[in-house]
């Protein structure tokens, strides 16, 4: 029986959405990384850069850091697993969306390729902090990154796994790869219209880089906020944290705490241990925090905005307050 994936694509880069059942069925690294997801019976699977990939915002420094992600070879990888209700429309996901066909051979194929794309350890495939989505994941990579192999040409090669031909030379941008596929794989376009998509709340961000204090209590404002997947960096101390739960800042009643719209989302974390300098980060009444609500402003397009409390206790109980807040920017 055959199998429909569907390529999503714009500018530069193209994702391949394949339904849930498929991944699951074949089993390895990517059927247990779904196991982190949030429901939907398709996942989009994208690949880039470790550090370009997972940052958001068009700032300058995210401009320079995109030429050195094509420039610079051999680079470090995340692959990123998005469960999604349905098959992309370009109205859903606000990209051109081609269809293609495979056989169910083909289909596990092209599974066992999206397998060898994860880093394992001790086996396992290692997250490396939410997607842009709710319910989304990014994973350590195994292959390297750069201009001669990027987010294209790893979409080409799961479709080559498949038997599905593209032109090399063509996959170096998305719109060459789509071209491509129409030619050579008969790929059908899907109707709709990109433009009429509206994009949801996103996901605090597990990686952008460092952010810089704008306001809030001096113990939390003396240093940059910098995340790496799920550590978060204070100046001189690090927090391990794990992630608890996505909540909406206006029912949780955090949209005030944090000083965030109502409809955005708020990653709630437990602090697991602290290194470096715990007591630069003694807030709470001369101990440090065990949880911390991260909250998000995409701020139009423009520079983002990270709103950060430190609680006591978990700030999803009834009556929780922030043992201190501060407001951070991305430069």
């Amino acid at each position: 029986m055959p199998v429909r994936v569907s390529l999503s694509y714009r500018w530069m880069h193209a994702d391949l959405a394949i339904p849930r059942k498929v991944i699951a069925e074949a089993g390895g690294p990517a059927a247990e990384a779904l196991g982190v997801l949030g429901e939907g019976e398709w996942v989009v699977l994208g690949w880039g850069d470790e550090d370009y990939y997972r940052e958001r915002g068009m700032t300058a420094a995210r401009l320079l850091d995109f030429a050195r992600s094509m420039l610079e070879p051999n680079s470090p990888s995340v692959v990123e697993l998005d469960p999604e209700p349905q098959a992309p429309t370009p109205e859903s996901s606000g990209k051109a969306v081609l269809a293609l066909e495979l056989s169910e051979e083909g289909a596990r194929a092209l599974v066992e390729r999206l397998n060898a794309s994860f880093a394992l350890r001790d086996g396992h495939p290692v997250a490396a902090g939410r997607g842009r989505d709710p319910g989304s994941q990014f994973f350590l990579g195994h292959a390297r990154s750069d201009l001669a192999q990027n987010c294209n040409h790893w979409v080409a090669d799961l479709l080559h796994a498949a038997g599905v031909p593209s032109d090399g030379l063509l996959n170096t941008a998305s719109p060459g790869l789509a071209l491509s596929l129409t030619w050579l794989a008969d790929a059908q376009e899907v109707p709709g219209d990109a433009d009429a998509h509206i994009g949801g709340a996103e996901t605090p961000p597990s990686h952008s880089g460092r952010f810089e204090p704008i306001s809030g209590a001096p113990e939390l404002t003396d240093a940059d906020l910098v995340f790496e997947g799920y550590a978060v960096g204070l100046g001189r101390a690090v927090l391990r944290t794990v992630p608890l739960d996505l909540v909406e800042a206006g029912r949780s009643g955090l949209s005030e705490a944090l000083d965030v719209r109502p409809d955005s989302l708020v990653g709630i974390r437990r602090i697991e241990r602290i290194e470096g300098a715990p007591g630069d980060v003694a807030v709470c009444e001369g101990q440090a925090p065990r949880h911390l609500a991260i909250g998000f402003a995409p701020n139009d397009g423009g520079p983002y905005e990270i709103a950060l409390a430190a609680y006591s206790d978990d700030p999803r109980a009834a009556g929780a307050r922030p043992c201190a807040a501060a407001r951070y920017r991305q430069p």
